[in-house]
């Protein structure tokens, strides 16, 4: 095996924070018996993180903002990727870590609730379900999954220049969640011939913070290191859904 891409076994916020030894065991612990199976090797680790990695933030985001995790799956993320960052100073291994904006395109039946939201809603709207919307005047960084896959091939095919650092995987534009969504069930809707209903919703009490970020990513660091740049439109990756 020359490169381990690893990512995570489940990606809900929520579900870290009820299942606290579940998460930190498939998010943190399984990654570090990994990095021991091939320390002194010439194996290539590239770390699937998260954006969110960054705790609740606004506006333009810089690729070199520190960490400051406000949930337990993204600390978990974040002592994994610290764990890797060692390895690499100790020289024994290679690799990066890509941190992923909001990914969509994927439609996995695996997917917890608060994660693939946008295919989610496609798929409410082809089954002419109703649709809830929480907030949505908040903006969001969507990038699709055939970008994300292509940036983790980049990502060890430089690891030369990638090597020890961390990169923000998004496209670096936004849009609001009410454009989003209303695109989505327009596309769908005529797709399928649905009229699904749209109910909003006030955020929950128990919401994290970070829900009612409004952000975009700077990843000017991810296209000149990682020789990689998104390709799909947020319309095309919807049609592509």
């Amino acid at each position: 095996i020359n490169i381990i891409y690893h990512l995570s076994a489940q990606t809900s916020v929520y579900k870290a924070r009820d299942e606290l030894n579940i998460d930190l065991n498939a998010n943190f612990y399984e990654g570090v018996q990994l990095l021991k199976s091939f320390k002194k090797t010439d194996a290539i680790f590239i770390l699937a993180g998260s954006a969110t990695q960054i705790g609740y933030s606004s506006g333009k985001v810089l690729n070199n903002t520190k960490s400051n995790p406000e949930t337990f799956y993204d600390l978990h993320k974040t002592l994994l990727e610290m764990y890797l960052n060692q390895y690499i100073k100790e020289k024994w291994i290679k690799g990066c870590t890509l941190k992923l904006a909001n990914v969509y395109g994927a439609r996995l039946a695996s997917q917890s609730a608060d994660r693939g939201v946008l295919d989610k809603i496609f798929l409410k709207a082809k089954n002419n379900e109703e649709i809830q919307i929480f907030g949505g005047d908040f903006y969001r960084d969507y990038i699709h999954i055939e970008d994300v896959a292509n940036a983790f091939l980049c990502a060890s095919k430089n690891i030369n220049k990638s090597n020890g650092k961390s990169y923000f995987i998004a496209t670096g534009s936004s849009i609001k969640l009410k454009d989003a969504f209303s695109m989505i069930i327009k596309i769908a809707s005529k797709k399928y011939s649905t009229n699904p209903s749209i109910v909003f919703r006030d955020m929950p009490e128990n919401f994290y913070k970070q829900e009612s970020r409004s952000v975009s990513y700077n990843i000017d660091k991810s296209i000149e290191d990682l020789h990689w740049r998104p390709s799909i439109n947020f319309i095309d990756g919807i049609n592509k859904t």
